[in-house]
């Protein structure tokens, strides 16, 4: 099969439905719960092992009158489809289970799973499991199943190998967002240095949406940092940065862009490196490669050392050498320039 580092040219499309409902029997909340839906999608074949497979007429031989029967069979009937791959929109786990399928019988392919669908009588009851799994979604990723056969292939934290590095001296924890989606320009970014043997510097640069961006200056003690630092020895965090995107050809890009990393700092001098190193993660292949606790674990902890550490500095980003005419500025938003009862930015009631 073609070399994971050569482009892949989609070479077969092949799309399928469930003609007849499909009957899923699970479990939520230890309480089974059943219900049928149909299922429409499409494979596009990228690849396939030439030694078994003539020509693509062969390939489709196989994959197209086997795509709804081994979906049912090895997971449908078999329990292995987490309710929240059917209810909730996290298809795609269950494409991914698809994929590793046909991997399995040499064949590379990226399954889209367009739309699932309850029958009418199931509609209501449909309704209300999606009501109670928004409500649990967290377990969707502290509950990945295991890389067993039909499973997706998900990289376990405890299987990846162990990053050597120096001493951590430093990290950030950054979330952006930005487009015409409603609350989408946002900010968050958070940075830990230790600047001294005694003291820990964090910088904290934030935005809400429909507000202005601001900076705190905090410093703390030694205390937090090796908290941080022993639990980025703990879990391994460092590994972490080799999980990449599951990148999706036929995905539907929309005017809303987002990213969220972690970054590590070390010094590898000790170990043969070089004095400042730096590991980045990102955090999405973390959650969907299934370790998402780990980045939420790590982030609560980030928060925890910034609620305890020492304000410095509160500047709302006011450019006071520019401000020429000494124009007015809203205490709420930073806003600068002129402005009567309430704030061009933010809309706040200003007291003069």
């Amino acid at each position: 099969m073609t070399q994971m580092n050569q482009p892949l040219k989609e070479l077969l499309t092949i799309k399928f439905g469930s003609l007849r409902p499909i009957k899923y029997v699970g479990q939520l909340d230890s309480e089974t719960v059943e219900f049928e839906f149909r299922m429409f999608g499409k494979i596009s074949v990228f690849d396939y092992d030439k030694n078994y497979y003539a020509d693509l007429d062969a390939v489709r031989a196989v994959v197209e009158p086997n795509i709804i029967n081994e979906i049912v069979s090895k997971f449908v009937d078999s329990g292995k489809l987490p309710i929240y791959d059917i209810v909730l929109n996290s298809r795609i786990f269950l494409a991914m289970r698809i994929d590793r399928v046909f991997m399995d019988k040499g064949i590379s392919t990226k399954t889209s799973i367009l739309d699932i669908t309850p029958t009418e009588e199931y509609c209501d009851k449909f309704l209300q499991l999606q009501n109670s799994c928004q409500k649990n979604y967290k377990i969707i990723l502290d509950n990945v199943p295991p890389n067993n056969e039909g499973q997706p292939v998900l990289h376990k934290i405890d299987k990846l190998p162990k990053e050597k590095h120096g001493a951590l001296v430093g990290c950030t924890d950054y979330r952006f967002s930005m487009g015409m989606q409603f609350n989408s320009d946002t900010l968050h970014h958070v940075k830990i240095t230790k600047t001294s043997d005694s003291e820990v510097s964090i910088i904290l640069e934030e935005k809400e949406c429909f507000k202005s961006k601001y900076t705190k200056t905090f410093v703390t003690t030694l205390n937090w940092f090796y908290q941080i630092a022993d639990f980025v020895e703990r879990e391994n965090l460092a590994a972490l940065s080799m999980l990449e995107i599951e990148n999706n050809p036929n995905f539907m890009m929309t005017d809303c862009s987002s990213s969220s990393y972690i970054t590590l700092y070390f010094d590898d001098t000790d170990c043969g490196g070089s004095k400042y190193v730096e590991c980045r993660i990102n955090a999405l292949a973390v959650y969907q490669n299934g370790c998402g606790t780990i980045i939420e674990q790590f982030r609560n902890l980030i928060d925890e050392c910034v609620k305890n550490a020492q304000l410095v500095i509160n500047d709302n980003l006011i450019d006071k050498k520019n401000n020429v005419g000494n124009l007015p500025c809203c205490p709420h938003c930073g806003y600068v320039g002129k402005m009567g009862k309430f704030c061009p930015e933010c809309g706040s009631i200003i007291e003069f």
